[in-house]
């Protein structure tokens, strides 16, 4: 049974979702002289910072994530924060599919989605490898990947014809 490859990969990382209530917590601890005056006010106010800080940072994190998928019936990507709908390619569209290693900062200029002479547009999120893609009207792109051998592997499980530069 064939097995596809799917990931959700995110430029935040979870650290920082606990590190910023932790340092509200720090700055409204009453035993730090905090801010506030009253004691029931000033742990009131830390509970509901850290609270919605939480909230908030975990909405900002959902949302800047890239889900890539291949299977079958060939390639499909969403880009949360840029895309609403998965953009799918079919087989047939794909004339290459390559895992390469780049710089995002260098090749880029950053991070999320950005154009690169040599890489087309750009989907990042964490790390230095990704999925290069170049479709038969000649379009290129690219999509950050963490587990690159899972993909390579599934790329070598689907593609009807070779498809590794």
């Amino acid at each position: 049974m064939k097995k596809s490859f799917a990931e959700y990969s995110n430029p935040i990382s979870i650290w920082i979702l606990l590190l910023f209530p932790s340092l509200t917590s720090i700055y409204l601890n009453p035993h730090n002289g905090g801010i506030w005056q009253t004691d029931n006010f000033r742990f009131s106010m830390l509970i509901i910072a850290a609270f919605t800080e939480t909230l908030l940072l975990g909405y900002i994190w959902a949302i800047f994530g890239l889900k890539l998928c291949i299977d079958e019936s060939g390639i499909s990507f969403r880009y949360l924060s840029w895309r609403f709908q998965s953009v799918h390619y079919d087989w047939s569209q794909i004339k290459s599919a390559t895992i390469v290693e780049f710089d995002p900062k260098k090749d880029f200029s950053g991070w999320p989605v950005r154009s690169s002479n040599a890489y087309g547009k750009g989907y990042i999120t964490r790390g230095k490898k990704g999925l290069l893609l170049e479709l038969m009207n000649g379009e290129k792109m690219m999509m950050s990947v963490l587990d690159t051998e899972k993909a390579l592997e599934a790329l070598q499980t689907y593609a009807a014809r070779p498809l590794i530069a």
